[in-house]
């Protein structure tokens, strides 16, 4: 594959990383349709709202369950078997969801859609990061792009969702779904060979020459205060996200609105997020990293928590758009925030990264289970209101506990010091 040059003066396989999007976008396109179907088909098959909170986070927890041992089996020699085979599992799980004879059985189809989601994603984005330079603004807009296209996978299954259910019934729906993993078998490649350094020898991997962090390092890590909040933040916002998704299209039905209607809403959702993420860096890092993330997140909270408020067409547009914005914004400043975190601190950068990808799947499983067991005995549109509200108190404690570490700790650096 010839490499070009992008803007940044980095030299970068621009073949390579297009089927490294594309794969992505196929990926997340599969889970956007599908996952936007799975409420309202469980709804109408009779379902209560605790086992579609359930039935929604099965998942979420096969995903988290899965991203460790991806990483564990990623080689760059085995990247593009172990990717077709996540492509294969998750379009053979979602075409198996209409045909699924009771909740064991779907349950089981969910489970193996997350492992193949958590796998292919993980691998995925691995052999990507192999394919960046090392430095350069080249790496950066790869990397935004790359997060944009994340959101654009799902922008494309989010808008297709209800237009399908509507059109076609919820079975062709989801078997639409799946042809997106089967169209994007081609794309996977394998990484570029290493150049050859003078003199023959094989090229050392710049991970393999950098020494492995003192365990003292990895332990401090789980207690520094501002990964805390990081991981608050991550938590916080997928437990908002996912919380909506569960359960808004049920809220949505129950007021005359259409699931075309709310594939609009949420497609428009993941666009503006889409948008957003590859410019939000240097608005962030100029007003604050932390500081976008508390706006951030306390804009979601208000537009989630308004949401039963708002019961036309046209609102919800706005509304929608918003929430992408604010989500994008939030989530790109939480990772920049990461990534000086570990810098300035010399934090391991595998645990960070675990810790605020664990955060996330932990609030695609909290968000559907807590809102399933709420809505049981208070109804949707109570569960919109106050669920929010609930989240943002848990936050802004976290936050006021951040502080007080942050002061604890300046004082015992203090005090080490002086001794």
């Amino acid at each position: 594959m010839r490499l070009a040059t992008l803007p940044g003066r980095a030299r970068l396989p621009v073949g390579r990383l297009l089927c490294a999007y594309g794969t992505i976008i196929a990926f997340n396109a599969c889970d956007g349709l599908s996952s936007s179907l799975v409420s309202p088909f469980l709804d109408a098959a009779g379902f209560l709202p605790t086992a579609i909170g359930a039935l929604v986070a099965a998942q979420g927890v096969a995903s988290l369950g899965s991203r460790l041992p991806a990483g564990a089996l990623y080689h760059a020699r085995r990247a593009r078997v172990l990717t077709w085979l996540a492509l294969l599992a998750q379009a053979g799980a979602v075409a198996a969801y209409p045909l699924a004879a009771d909740a064991l059985q779907f349950g089981a189809a969910r489970v193996v859609a997350g492992l193949a989601l958590g796998l292919g994603t993980t691998v995925n984005f691995a052999l990507f990061t192999e394919l960046l330079p090392p430095t350069g603004a080249g790496r950066l807009r790869a990397v935004g792009v790359y997060l944009g296209c994340q959101s654009a996978g799902y922008a494309i299954g989010n808008f297709l969702s209800g237009v399908a259910a509507d059109a076609l019934g919820y079975a062709p729906a989801f078997w639409l779904a799946a042809a997106f993993p089967l169209l994007a078998l081609p794309l996977p490649q394998r990484p570029p060979a290493p150049p050859a350094e003078s003199g023959g020898a094989a090229p050392k991997s710049v991970v393999a020459m950098r020494p492995a962090p003192a365990w003292p390092a990895r332990l401090r890590a789980y207690r520094e205060p501002e990964l805390g909040l990081m991981i608050a933040l991550a938590f916080s916002m997928l437990f908002l996200y996912n919380l909506v998704n569960t359960f808004f299209p049920l809220f949505a039905l129950g007021i005359g609105l259409s699931l075309s209607q709310v594939g609009v809403f949420r497609g428009l959702q993941s666009l503006a997020n889409a948008i957003t993420r590859p410019f939000t860096g240097e608005l962030a890092r100029q007003l604050g990293y932390r500081r976008m993330g508390h706006l951030g997140l306390a804009a979601s909270v208000a537009l989630t928590a308004a949401l039963p408020w708002f019961q036309l067409f046209e609102v919800y547009v706005g509304v929608f758009l918003l929430l992408g914005l604010t989500r994008g914004a939030a989530l790109v400043s939480n990772s920049l925030s990461a990534v000086e975190l570990v810098e300035r601190r010399g934090l391991p950068r595998g645990i960070v990264a675990g810790l605020l990808n664990a955060a996330q799947d932990g609030g695609n499983i909290a968000g559907p289970v807590v809102g399933g067991l709420v809505v049981a005995s208070l109804g949707v549109g109570t569960t919109l209101h106050l669920l929010p509200l609930a989240m943002g108190v848990l936050y802004l404690v976290a936050v006021v506990g951040v502080a007080l570490g942050g002061a604890g700790a300046a004082c015992a650096d203090e005090a080490e010091s002086r001794a």
